[in-house]
């Protein structure tokens, strides 16, 4: 692209400047002609490059199938007795709604349960702690 405009370029210039000025207002300008624009002369073609073949890629290794994860439950993590056993369980929540006054009200908190070696324990902060409570069989 830069080639041709630079072409474009050199071949206004060279043209300009054998126009003789031909736009001037002064007489007839019969005695000026314009000259003949010269013919560029053919340019060799670019040598044909032989490349040897490229050397082709070893297969790529598959992945073996991996098990899925289990994600414990809640009733998994509060009803495990083994006392090598240590988990915590983790909720929160959040909401906001528009109060009769047209007020923003925000509530929400946070449940935290806690089984450390068979003694499982909850914590609650907020005004209104999701819900998680499991009986523990």
């Amino acid at each position: 692209m830069m080639g041709n405009t630079l072409f474009f370029m050199i071949a206004f210039i060279a043209a300009s400047t054998n126009a003789n000025f031909a736009w001037s207002s002064a007489g007839s300008r019969e005695d000026h002609k314009f000259p003949i624009f010269p013919t560029f002369p053919t340019f060799p073609h670019f040598p044909k490059l032989n490349f040897p073949p490229f050397p082709s890629f070893p297969p790529f290794p598959t992945f073996p199938n991996l098990p899925s994860v289990v994600i414990p439950s809640k009733h998994d993590l509060i009803n495990n007795d083994n006392p090598n056993f240590s988990g915590i369980l983790v909720s929160s929540s959040s909401s906001s709604s528009l109060g009769p006054d047209g007020k923003v009200r925000k509530s929400g908190g946070t449940t935290v349960f806690t089984n450390d070696g068979g003694v499982v324990k909850e914590y609650s902060i907020g005004d209104n702690p999701p819900d998680l409570s499991v009986s523990k069989k």
